[in-house]
């Protein structure tokens, strides 16, 4: 049996123009610190989360002495 299956064709730099747009329009009435939240959450809950939690800076013990 042979069958013939469509490939899409995806180009990378529409897709990034289009995904930047998108955000652009959400959070260009938003101040730095809004911004900087947004970016926060949608990082923490978006599809790399478990990665950005990995790279995260661990919190320093500091010595007591």
């Amino acid at each position: 049996m042979n069958k013939k299956f469509k490939t899409k064709i995806v180009d990378p730099v529409e897709m990034k123009r289009e995904i930047q747009s998108e955000l652009f329009e959400e959070t260009k009435d938003m101040t730095s610190d809004e911004k900087r939240a947004f970016y926060k959450k949608r990082a923490e809950s978006g599809a790399l989360a478990k990665f950005w939690k990995e790279v995260q800076p661990k919190p320093s013990k500091k010595a007591v002495g």
